[in-house]
């Protein structure tokens, strides 16, 4: 709408029915505007048109994205008691109940994991892996690094140092 100082020639300008006109900026000849979640230009003597706005963003990248697990399938391992395996998907350790429950991911997300086997008690899941990157392991004369050599709950108790030579 607009109209003269005083009031007078009140005029409507859009034909928006469902939203009011919000934030309305001028450069003296044109008029932008929202309303409801779009933005629109109106310009003297036009009908008001939308403008179309494209935000680029990684959004699509990072998006979760459900990839067919038998294509990446590594190996697997079942259970002594036979309820569970143990799965090598996409160079990640996975255990995943038969029947029930939720497959979880086991070990840190930096590392590739592999060959997961159970042992004989059940409750002990042994794993190779391997860190994706080490810095300076082409000229050191020991590489350390720690690793966990107990119950996982027991998360900063149970790490153990191994100094390793290189030659």
């Amino acid at each position: 709408y607009s109209c003269r100082p005083d009031g007078s020639e009140l005029r409507r300008h859009t034909a928006h029915e469902t939203f009011f006109v919000r934030h309305a900026a001028s450069d003296g000849q044109r008029v932008v505007y929202q309303c409801g979640a779009e933005i629109w230009l109106w310009e003297p003597g036009r009908e008001s048109r939308r403008i179309e706005i494209h935000v680029p963003s990684a959004r699509t990248q990072a998006a979760r994205r459900f990839v067919p697990a038998a294509e990446h399938l590594q190996g697997m391992a079942l259970h002594p008691a036979g309820h569970s395996l143990a799965l090598e998907v996409r160079g990640q350790l996975h255990t995943m109940p038969l029947w029930e429950g939720a497959p979880q991911r086991r070990g840190c997300h930096s590392s590739r994991r592999r060959l997961g086997q159970w042992m004989a008690d059940g409750r002990t899941l042994i794993l190779n892996g391997a860190k994706r990157w080490c810095t300076g392991a082409d000229w050191s004369d020991y590489i350390y690094t720690l690793v966990r050599s107990g119950p996982a709950e027991d998360r900063y108790r149970n790490l153990s140092f191994v100094l390793i030579p290189t030659n």
